[in-house]
C-alpha cells in the first residue's frame, strides 16, 4: 500500500503547488498539442489523398486520349481486313481492287506489311512480295478452325516477309459454302504506337503500356527508369470494371506505381498509363516534411506559452488591460452578458457603432432592448449555452437604438471572470453581406438574359425547319449553340457546345467559346478547319480541369451531305437513330485529332443534336423508342423534348438543336441570299 500512496501523494503536492487552474492549463496545452498534431496527420493523409487523386486523374486522361488513338488506329487497319474479307467473299476471289489496297499499305507508318493467304497459308497477294509459307504461323492458325467472327490480334514476333518486329492483325476468309479460304493479315508497326506515346512528353516517372488480354505487351513507353510491377492487378481490375485505376508496387523494389487503364471496347486489347510514387509524390514529401518541421515548431511555441501563462497565473490570473485590448481590437461587435440577469456589463466601441448602445451613459443595458426574441426562444438559448457552453452563429435581427433593424450573425460563448460566468456575445453586421448577395443574383439573372440573346436567331428557311432547345439546369448555362447560313443559304452551320461545370465563371467560358466561333466566320475554313482552329485557341480560357465538349455539323443542300465532327459530344440522332461521333475534347490538347463523318441527305430527313443533358436520360431504359419511327414525326419528336427537359428529368444544361430537311432545291431558287 505505501508504494501505491507515494505517487498518490506526489500528485497532491503538484497540484497544491501549481493550483486547479494551472493543471487546467497543462490539460488544455497537451489537448491543444494533440489537436494540432491531428490536424497535422490529417492534413497530411488529406494532402496525399489529393494528390494521388491529382495523379490518377491525370493518368485517366492520358489514357482516355491513348485509348482514342489506339481504337482508330486499329479501326483504320481493321476497316482495311474487313473489305478485303467482304470483297473476297462476295467474289469468291481476291479482285484488283482488293490487291491494289494490299499493295498501298506498305506506304502507310502504321504498317510493316500487308498480305492474303489461300487456305494452305501460301500467299495470295503480298505487299512485300515472296512466297513464304505461313501455315505454321499464330496467325494463320487461329482461324483454321473455326470462323470467330473477330479479329485476331497477336503477340509481338518478328515478321516472316519484313523481318521486323510487328503485331499481326488478322481476319478469316471463307469460301461461298463457309469452308475455310485463307486469311488477310496486317502487321502493325508497335514504334508506331510508341512514338505517338512519346509524342506526350509526359516526363519522368511515366510509362504507357499497350496489353493484350491474353497478358502479353503489344507496346510500351516509358520516360526514364521504370521498374516491372506484377500485372495480376490489373486483372483483378479488369475483371470488376473495363476502365479504371489501381496501384501497385514494383516488383523489386516496392517503391509505388499509380496506373490507369481502359479496355477497348471492340478490340481484346488495354491501354494503362502509369507513374512511379516516388516521382509523382516527391512534392507532397516536401510539403509533408514542411507540415512536420511547422508542427514541431507550432509545438515549441505552445509549450512555451503555457509556461508562460503557468509563470504569469501565480501573479495574477487574468490581466484586465489585456483583456480590453483583446475586446477593443476585435473587428466584432462584443458584449459581455450576466447570464442570471440577463444584463449587459461591458461592450466594445464596434458594439456602439453597431447598435448605438455604450456604457455606462446607457446602463443599465439589457439584451432585450436590442434583441428582441419570443420567450420561448430565449430560454432555449441560454439552456444551450448553460449545456453546451456555446452558440453556433445564427443570423438575427437586432434594433439600433434610434429604432432601424440591423441584420447581424450572432455567436456566443461562455467565459468564467473571477469564477462568476458570463455569456460573450459576438455579432457581425450582415447588411452589406445581404446587399452583396442580392446583387450576386441580379449578375446572375443580367448573364442568364445576356446568354439567351446571344443565341442566333436565323431567317426562316423554306428549305430546312430548324427548332432549337436551350434550358439551363440552373440560372446561367454551361451549354449554347451557334447556327449561320452559308453559301447563300445552302449550307447551314453549326456548332452545339457544352462547357464543363456551372456557374458564373462556365458562363463566361462559354460566352468565350461564342465569342471564337463568331470570329471563325470570317476565317473561311472548313469544318475541319473550323473545330481545329479554335481547339488551338480555347485552351487559355479554361481553368485547369475545365473543358468543353462540342459537336460541329455542316447541312450542305448542294451536295446532299451532312458532315459531323464529335469534339466530346460523342453522339447524334439521324432519323430517329443514334449516330456515334468519337472525338476529343476541345481545350484539352493543343494537338488533339478530330475526325470528320458524312451522311448523305434526302428530303424529309431529321437530325436531332443535343448536350448530354438529354442524350444522358435518352440513355436509359426506359426511354428506348423515344423518337418516331425513322425520326418521320418530326414536330412530335421536338415536343417531346421539350416536355422531357419541362418534366425536371434533366440532371444538367438541356441545349440541343433539331433540323428537318424539307427540300434540296439550291438556296437561290427558295429566295435566301
Amino acid at each position: 500500500m505505501e508504494i501505491v500512496r507515494r505517487p498518490i501523494n506526489r500528485f497532491r503536492r503538484f497540484c497544491i503547488e501549481f493550483g486547479r487552474t494551472d493543471v487546467k492549463t497543462l490539460g488544455y496545452c497537451i489537448a491543444l498539442l494533440m489537436l494540432l498534431w491531428s490536424f497535422v496527420l490529417w492534413q497530411v493523409d488529406n494532402d496525399r489523398n489529393r494528390t494521388i487523386a491529382g495523379i490518377v486523374t491525370a493518368n485517366d486522361k492520358l489514357a482516355l486520349a491513348f485509348e482514342d488513338h489506339t481504337r482508330q488506329s486499329l479501326l483504320r487497319v481493321d476497316q482495311t481486313l474487313r473489305f478485303i474479307k467482304n470483297d473476297f467473299e462476295a467474289n469468291g476471289t481476291l479482285t484488283s481492287s482488293a490487291n491494289r489496297l494490299i499493295q498501298s499499305q506498305i506506304n502507310d507508318l502504321l504498317i510493316n506489311q500487308s498480305i492474303v493467304t489461300d487456305e494452305t497459308g501460301m500467299p495470295r497477294t503480298s505487299a512485300l512480295g515472296g512466297t513464304n509459307n505461313l501455315f505454321g504461323a499464330p496467325q494463320f492458325q487461329a482461324h483454321i478452325k473455326t470462323d470467330s467472327g473477330k479479329v485476331f490480334i497477336g503477340a509481338p514476333r518478328k515478321g516472316v516477309f519484313s523481318n521486323k518486329e510487328s503485331i499481326h492483325i488478322s481476319r478469316r476468309l471463307n469460301y461461298p459454302d463457309g469452308s475455310f479460304a485463307g486469311m488477310v493479315s496486317v502487321a502493325l508497326n508497335p514504334d508506331y504506337f510508341a512514338n505517338f506515346y512519346q509524342k506526350m512528353e509526359m516526363g519522368t516517372g511515366h510509362v504507357v503500356i499497350l496489353t493484350g488480354l491474353d497478358g502479353i505487351i503489344r507496346a510500351s513507353q516509358h520516360e526514364g527508369a521504370v521498374e516491372p510491377v506484377s500485372i495480376e492487378l490489373l486483372f483483378n481490375s479488369i475483371t470488376k470494371n473495363q476502365k479504371g485505376h489501381y496501384d501497385s508496387a514494383a516488383i523489386q523494389s516496392g517503391n509505388p506505381y499509380y496506373y490507369s487503364y481502359r479496355v477497348l471496347s471492340d478490340y481484346p486489347l488495354v491501354v494503362q498509363v502509369g507513374v512511379s510514387g516516388e516521382v509523382a509524390l516527391a512534392e507532397f514529401q516536401e510539403r509533408r516534411s514542411i507540415y512536420v518541421r511547422g508542427a514541431f515548431a507550432v509545438s515549441s511555441l505552445i509549450l512555451l506559452y503555457t509556461a508562460l501563462i503557468i509563470r504569469g497565473a501565480r501573479k495574477k490570473r487574468y490581466s484586465q488591460a489585456r483583456y480590453r485590448a483583446l475586446v477593443e481590437q476585435s473587428f466584432e461587435a462584443l458584449a459581455v452578458v450576466d447570464i442570471e440577469t440577463k444584463e449587459v456589463v461591458e461592450v466594445n466601441h464596434r458594439f456602439t457603432e453597431m447598435l448605438g448602445y455604450s456604457l455606462p451613459e446607457d446602463s443599465p443595458l439589457y439584451v432585450d432592448r436590442f434583441d428582441v426574441d419570443l420567450e420561448r426562444n430565449e430560454i432555449n438559448t441560454y439552456a444551450q449555452l448553460k449545456t453546451q457552453r456555446t452558440l453556433i452563429p445564427e443570423l438575427r435581427v437586432c434594433h439600433h437604438k434610434n429604432g432601424v433593424e440591423v441584420r447581424t450573425e450572432r455567436a456566443g460563448s461562455i467565459i468564467n471572470i473571477d469564477g462568476r460566468e458570463y455569456y460573450l456575445v459576438s455579432m457581425r453586421d450582415m447588411t452589406v453581406e445581404r446587399r452583396r448577395q442580392v446583387e450576386m443574383m441580379h449578375d446572375a439573372e443580367l448573364a442568364r438574359r445576356v446568354q439567351r440573346d446571344l443565341l442566333p436567331k436565323l431567317q426562316e428557311s423554306p428549305l430546312v425547319d430548324i427548332r432549337a432547345l436551350y434550358h439551363p439546369s440552373n440560372v446561367v448555362s454551361g451549354d449554347s449553340y451557334h447556327l449561320e447560313w452559308r453559301n447563300k443559304g445552302t449550307l447551314l452551320r453549326g456548332f452545339l457546345v457544352d462547357v464543363s461545370g456551372h456557374g458564373l465563371a462556365t458562363a463566361i467560358q462559354t460566352a468565350s467559346i461564342n465569342s471564337l466561333l463568331s470570329e471563325n466566320e470570317t476565317a473561311k475554313l472548313p469544318l475541319l478547319g473550323q473545330v481545329r482552329r479554335l481547339n488551338a485557341r480555347a485552351g487559355k480560357y479554361f481553368t485547369d480541369g475545365a473543358y468543353a465538349a462540342m459537336l460541329g455539323f455542316e447541312l450542305d443542300l448542294s451536295l446532299r451531305e451532312l458532315r459531323y465532327i464529335g469534339a466530346g459530344i460523342t453522339q447524334f440522332y439521324a432519323n430517329g437513330r443514334k449516330i456515334e461521333t468519337p472525338g476529343m475534347f476541345v481545350g484539352m490538347w493543343d494537338e488533339a485529332e478530330f475526325i470528320e463523318g458524312k451522311i448523305t441527305v434526302a428530303e424529309g430527313d431529321s437530325f436531332c443534336f443535343l448536350t448530354d443533358g438529354f442524350t444522358d436520360v435518352l440513355a436509359k431504359p426506359e426511354y428506348v423508342g423515344f423518337f418516331s419511327e425513322k425520326g418521320s414525326a418530326f414536330d412530335a419528336d421536338v415536343n417531346a423534348l421539350e416536355k422531357l427537359a419541362k418534366s425536371g428529368v434533366l440532371s444538367d444544361d438541356g441545349t440541343g438543336v433539331c433540323l428537318k430537311v424539307k427540300s434540296l432545291l439550291l438556296g437561290e431558287r427558295a429566295g435566301l441570299v
